[in-house]
């Protein structure tokens, strides 16, 4: 999937890591950490998805690396969602006494393997969730102060002209 900024590509990957989440809840509970991380991972998304569907967004601003930026974090989020859907999507379809079996078979068999590595996938999802709201917070941040910069600039004009 290409980001590439069109709102129905914000929309594809909300609905792919909503798809992640219900087999999460499904394979590991609601109350699972793994569940936890996607869920802000989604809320995070749908706030970009929010964003980038105004035309007046900074988001969207021409000229602007702040795509290209963003394109960047979220790209980096795509592998370690995919890949943990198809391990959470196999485990969604078992019983809950097959998935406990399962797991604990996975556990012995493979010294913690698929299930390290789900581990080190919530980690890399959490990490490019916070990289993603940070530079969200940066960009709100300095467009907040280029406003307040024009204000001050727009105040110094008027009271020449009332003194003027």
């Amino acid at each position: 999937m290409a980001f590439g900024w069109s709102v129905s590509d914000v929309v594809l990957l909300c609905n792919f890591a909503w798809n992640t989440i219900e087999n999460t809840v499904k394979a590991y509970g609601e109350h699972d950490e793994l569940t936890s991380v996607l869920l802000t991972f989604h809320t995070v998304l749908r706030r970009l998805q929010e964003e980038v569907s105004k035309p007046e967004s900074i988001m969207n601003s021409p000229g602007d690396s702040l795509k290209e930026d963003v394109d960047r974090i979220v790209l980096g989020c795509q592998k370690p969602l995919s890949l943990l859907n198809k391990v959470v999507a196999k485990y969604s379809l078992l019983s809950q006494e097959e998935r406990s079996f399962k797991k604990l078979w996975i556990q012995v068999r493979f010294g913690n393997g698929e299930i390290a590595n789900t581990r080190n996938i919530r980690d890399k999802l959490s990490s490019h969730t916070s990289a993603l709201t940070l530079y969200l917070n940066l960009v709100s941040t300095g467009s907040i102060g280029r406003v307040q910069k024009q204000m001050e600039e727009a105040g110094s004009d008027l009271r020449e002209v009332k003194n003027g």
